[in-house]
């Protein structure tokens, strides 16, 4: 518990640093007589991510492991061959919410810093949390409604159970987006990725 207060404290604070940098860069651009909106702070929900990926794997490679293990102690002390079994494993993933932060330094290029959280049940099985940390850069074309856009992030993800913790690297990239935009300063965000942010992701940015 004490890991999980301290990563979602860590998150926090790195995208708190992330959004003040940038209010301090956009205070300057203001002061100089731009009327640009520069930040984009942005909430969503993806499906079919890297860490689901992971997770399941790892908890799979050790079931298999333990009904060996279980199989060759039913063999030693019952003195009864049979066949190895491995575990059944429910797994239920809850997505990942994600939570970011953009900086636009013109109408096409933008930097950032986002966060992914996670949660996976696993019925026979350890449960696992995971968060991702990334810093990213990417690019949007189109027209004045209607945008595309692509991103390379990189940081780290964590995947935090009540048996282990586990650090790594992490990289996401949205090989494409597509962001509408149905009210001023509010727009409408759909994208596909390999990565943390998952395979499928939308949600709703706010440019101010």
């Amino acid at each position: 518990m004490k890991d999980k207060r301290f990563l979602a404290t860590f998150s926090a604070l790195v995208l708190l640093s992330g959004a003040t940098l940038f209010a301090q860069e956009a205070a300057g651009n203001s002061g100089n007589g731009s009327n640009s909106i520069n930040l984009e702070l942005y909430a969503g929900y993806g499906v079919a991510t890297s860490n689901t990926f992971v997770a399941g794997v790892a908890e799979t490679i050790g079931g298999i492991f333990d009904a060996i293990s279980d199989s060759m102690q039913k063999k030693v002390s019952d003195g009864e061959d049979g066949a190895t079994k491995t575990k059944t494993l429910k797994f239920h993933d809850s997505g990942a919410f994600i939570l970011g932060l953009n900086y636009h330094f013109n109408k096409v290029l933008y930097a950032g810093a986002l966060g992914t959280f996670e949660y996976f049940e696993i019925s026979g099985g350890d449960d696992w949390s995971a968060f991702s940390v990334l810093a990213n850069l990417g690019v949007n074309y189109g027209w004045k409604y209607v945008k595309f856009y692509h991103e390379l992030g990189a940081g780290m993800c964590g995947f935090i159970t009540s048996e282990r913790n586990i650090y790594l690297p992490a990289m996401n990239l949205t090989w494409l987006g597509l962001k509408v935009q149905p009210a001023p300063h509010f727009w409408l965000y759909a994208e596909s990725s390999v990565g943390p942010k998952g395979l499928l992701t939308a949600g709703l940015r706010w440019k101010f």
